[in-house]
């Protein structure tokens, strides 16, 4: 992507006729390098939540298999067994919670429970990016993530200074020059 020149550069290049590139400016020109790969696993600590997708198999006395959302009360409902709360539960104790409420119902039954497709968050870039704007993300996708679906810091831009704010305060500042070296 062809970025306009600072003024720092504009001077550098005046005095010297050689345009100074900006050190780690070129990670950003392929802006697919660091996106999110939504078919890796989730770590067993990922917390579900509304909008990720949960898939049930129940097998035994009855058999039962189904693909559902978490909705925004943070439940799936399981015919015959009713709502599962789901909300809140970490990965690795999936099938636990299942299984707890589909005993409640039924015995000499096996329930497998797994997680399907992962809910998207919206992240809004603002500042110095090259593209600001909105940007629908994997929950899984990072800060890191974030500054490359914008293109990176713009030429008045910093690589050493990018924050993220949530609810209006300040959760943590990268400096992209550790992330670089």
């Amino acid at each position: 992507m062809l970025q306009i020149p600072n003024q720092f550069q504009r001077f550098v290049q005046e005095s010297t006729g050689k345009l100074l590139p900006i050190f780690g400016a070129n990670l950003f020109d392929n802006p697919l390098a660091y996106t999110a790969d939504s078919a890796v696993a989730a770590p067993g600590e990922y917390v579900l939540g509304p909008g990720d997708e949960v898939r049930v198999s129940i097998s035994g006395a009855v058999e039962h298999s189904t693909t559902q959302t978490v909705d925004r009360n943070g439940q799936i409902t399981l015919p015959k067994v009713g709502t599962v709360n789901l909300g809140g539960v970490q990965v690795k104790d999936l099938e636990a919670a299942l299984r707890k409420q589909v005993g409640t119902v039924f015995t000499n039954v096996a329930v497998n429970g797994s997680l399907g497709k992962l809910r998207g968050v919206t992240v809004y870039v603002v500042g110095q990016a090259r593209q600001p704007g909105t940007y629908n993300l994997t929950s899984l996708s990072t800060l890191v993530n974030a500054v490359f679906a914008s293109g990176g810091p713009g030429a008045n831009g910093s690589l050493r200074q990018i924050t993220l704010n949530r609810g209006g305060k300040t959760v943590t500042t990268l400096d992209l020059y550790d992330f670089i070296a």
